[in-house]
């Protein structure tokens, strides 16, 4: 009986450590597993997170957002990727320095995307009034106002969209000139959101 009692009494300590290294190996894959996802949830984090001069930028399906003094910015483009754009000598106080901005289009490029962008992101900036209007006189444009740099003034500025595939931001004589395909058009709208924010 007693012999009987070790035997089952053994038995049952196999079972035990049976179990026990049964529950072990999925306990750790668990953990492995787990481990895993963090790391890939933070490194998906870090990349969608940078700094750039000194403001926080993050993606999120609306572009990428700051914040600087409580205003809103949203570009479509990662901003360490503007930096290769040339900006001319323009800043916000010298366009709300006109009475009327005239932002000029040919409707028969293919730069629809750009010219929203181009009212979604600058417009709220500027304290002046903004005109749309065309750079050809053509029937879409009969009820638009026609404007080129030509009639650009101090007190009358006119803003350029150009499909083009040379890629070109300009402002002289009053008039600001940007030029380039699509993407192109809507990177040079975004670094010139920054020049005029000061960032």
């Amino acid at each position: 009986m007693f012999l009987n009692s070790i035997i089952l009494f053994s038995r049952m300590k196999i079972q035990k450590e049976s179990k026990l290294k049964k529950l072990i190996l999925p306990i750790i894959l668990s953990f492995l597993m787990i481990g895993s996802v963090f790391t890939v949830f933070l490194s998906g984090s870090n990349e969608n997170k940078i700094k750039y001069h000194n403001l926080k930028f993050t993606k999120t399906n609306e572009g990428w957002l700051s914040y600087l003094n409580d205003q809103k910015i949203v570009l479509m483009n990662n901003p360490k990727d503007l930096e290769n754009i040339q900006i001319p000598n323009i800043n916000l106080q010298d366009l709300n320095s006109a009475q009327k901005i005239y932002l000029s289009i040919n409707p028969n490029e293919n730069i629809q995307q750009a010219y929203a962008y181009f009212n979604t992101n600058i417009k709220p900036l500027l304290n002046t009034i903004l005109i749309n209007s065309c750079t050809i006189n053509i029937e879409k444009c009969a009820d638009l106002p026609l404007k080129t740099c030509a009639d650009a003034s101090q007190f009358q500025k006119v803003i350029i969209l150009k499909e083009s595939n040379s890629t070109k931001i300009e402002y002289k004589n009053n008039c600001l000139y940007l030029s380039g395909n699509q993407e192109e058009l809507n990177k040079e709208i975004d670094k010139l959101t920054l020049i005029l924010l000061g960032i």
